[in-house]
């Protein structure tokens, strides 16, 4: 972006305004949707990104824990419990942005009934999954 700035130095009675670029613009964290659901040991890829300031951007996600790579903007998630990140942002100037993303875990199937050429899968109690098979 830029912005009017006055310059000093004056002469003549003489007063000069400038248009300057803003060399130290807020950047800005996105660590993507606020929440994935999964199942346990996803895998999920992230989608953070970073904006504003001035790249290049280094990117850091805490806690690393199930990540494939905490330095990169999109890493892989296999983590197999209920947690929150934190997208940290660093531009070229030094400013600093962060988001977060919360991973939960789907319920597991409680079991699997297969009887004939149907199957269906029950979930917390209730079958949430069917599937028929022509006969062969």
């Amino acid at each position: 972006m830029w912005y009017p700035r006055f310059l000093s130095g004056a002469a003549f009675g003489v007063i000069m305004l400038a248009m300057v670029p803003d060399a130290y613009a807020q950047c800005t964290a996105d660590a993507g949707p606020a929440t994935y659901a999964i199942c346990v040991g996803g895998p999920q890829n992230f989608a953070g990104s970073a904006g504003g300031g001035q790249a290049p951007y280094d990117f850091q996600w805490t806690p690393f824990t199930g990540l494939s790579d905490p330095n990169i903007a999109n890493p892989v998630c296999t983590v197999t419990t209920n947690t929150s990140y934190t997208l940290t942002v660093t531009d070229a100037n030094g400013c600093v942005a962060t988001d977060e993303v919360n991973v939960t875990m789907l319920p597991t199937a409680d079991a699997t009934i297969t009887s004939g050429n149907a199957a269906f899968t029950v979930f917390n109690g209730s079958p949430t999954f069917y599937r028929c098979t022509p006969n062969a």
